[in-house]
Parts: structure tokens; sequence; C-alpha cells
């Protein structure tokens, strides 16, 4: 019977930017590359004394942070704030959107498998025994995305599509706004691509927003609470308007005309849906 593979720590290898893959006019998209270990320090200037572990751990702890699932497709997300990124009166709201987050469960769950796989802690060699997850588990305090939070830690199916089948948000090829990277629209068609070397990837929206399984946390785990758990994209009250548009059929696509441009952020926190 073939053993589960063991999960490399980071005092052993570091996961960062590997060789370049494709060349954008202003930067260059790398892949991931194996970098060596980050071992220990001692930080002798903060006290005194001999560092070696001594007698039993008190606890071996996994942590994990700001994982934002996402519906990436709800009414009730503002992605076309970005385009106001060079105006500082919206730099509070900012950023709206990211070109990953498609992805992101699938890495969750990777994370929860390699969570699962660490044997024991480099230096006490104690198993881990619980997973704290220190806030901020959703994106956009929805209810969706605390399902697949729950799925993706507890074991279970996860949904990443959202409303109908098949995707249907702002990195589509026929969503308007220049401002996003589409994997499925012309090569070199987005500033993603055409600035920062992004791929073009036919297919990657279907893939992403497919079901999948979770293995689930093989310890206990237990969560702190968040911004992002309260508010709206974790800056705008849910009034119940808002609550209305997080189910609905319509969603927003630039800003409302005459829109006071020195209170953005005051009108986003208070009143979202405006």
């Amino acid at each position: 019977m073939k053993s589960a593979a063991r999960t490399v720590l980071t005092t052993e290898r570091r996961l960062g930017a590997g060789q370049v893959l494709r060349t954008g006019t202003k930067a260059a998209y790398r892949g991931v590359g194996e970098l060596g270990g980050e071992m220990h320090l001692v930080r002798t200037e903060l006290a005194a004394g001999d560092a070696a572990p001594r007698g039993e751990a008190l606890a071996c702890i996994a942590h994990l942070t700001d994982l934002h699932v996402t519906d990436t497709q709800s009414p009730a997300r503002f992605e076309f704030i970005n385009r106001e990124a060079a105006d500082p009166r919206f730099r509070e709201l900012l950023t709206m959107q990211r070109p990953h987050e498609l992805l992101n469960t699938h890495a969750i769950g990777a994370a929860v498998r390699a969570i699962n796989s660490v044997a024991a802690g480099p230096l006490t060699g104690a198993p881990v025994q619980l997973v704290a997850m220190t806030g901020d588990a959703v994106d956009n305090t929805q209810r969706n995305e605390l399902t697949n939070f729950l799925s993706l830690l507890d074991g279970g199916s996860v949904r990443p599509d959202s409303g109908a089948p098949g995707y249907d948000g702002v990195q589509g090829t026929d969503w308007p706004g220049d401002i996003y990277w589409k994997p499925e629209g012309q090569p070199d068609g987005d500033p993603f691509q055409r600035n920062l070397g992004f791929p073009h990837r036919p297919g990657l929206l279907d893939a992403a927003t497919q079901p999948f399984q979770s293995d689930g946390l093989a310890v206990p785990w237990l969560r702190c609470w968040g911004n992002h758990e309260q508010v709206c994209q974790g800056v705008g009250v849910v009034t119940p308007e808002l609550a209305r548009a997080m189910a609905g059929s319509r969603k927003p696509i630039e800003l409302p005309p005459g829109l006071d441009r020195d209170r953005a952020v005051d009108i986003f926190v208070a009143n979202p849906e405006r």
C-alpha cells in the first residue's frame, strides 16, 4: 500500500518566483519555483540563554488566515471600482477584485491536504493537534461562501460556481470592461496579459467552477471573526437593500452617475448599494 506523501515544510523548501513564462510590457509572469529552506533564527538580542527546546511541547498548532473564500459571480461585488485605482479618494476601497480569486477554493483545498500530511512540528516533533483560522474565512459575508468554507475545512462538496450553471462574471469574455484578466479572451487582449504577461488559458473558467470534494482537516479547528465575515467586501454595511441584491439577478458594472467622489468611501461604508 502506498503511503501518503509527506509535506515538505518551509524549513526545508520554500516556493517563490520561478522562471519567466511570459513577458508583458511592464513586468514578467513567472512560474512557481523551489527555493531554499528558511531555517529557524535564534533571536539572541531578545533574550539570553540556550534556545534549544526542552521537555514536552505544550501544543502543536497549524495556522491559516485570510482565506477569503469568494463568490466571484456575486451581484454584491463591486469589481469595477478597481478602475479608480489612480484616484486617492478610492484608496481605502481597493482592491475589489484580484485575478486569481476564481482559483481560491482549489488552493485552500490543497492547503488542507498539505496540513493533513504534516507528520510533526519541525522542532518538537509533536503532531499537529489543532488548526487555528484567524479571520476572513470568507470574502463578502455571504452564506454560500461560508458553506464552501465549512466544506473545505470539515470535508464535503465544494461548489465554486453560483447562480445559474457556468461562469458569469467579470473575467468572462462577454463581460464589459477592460480592467480584468480574461483568460479565455483574446491573447494580449486585457491589461494583465498585455502588461504583466498573464497567460491565455481557454477552459480555465469552466474548470475552476466545477464542484469538487474536499478531504477536510484531520484535526479539530477553531475560527476567529474577521471584517469580511461582517461587512460587504470587508468595508460596507450589509443593508437590507444590499442583502436583496446579493440574491438578485442584476449586477452593477460602473459607478453611478453623479457620485460624489469626495464621499465615495463614506457612501460605500454606510450604503454600498448606492
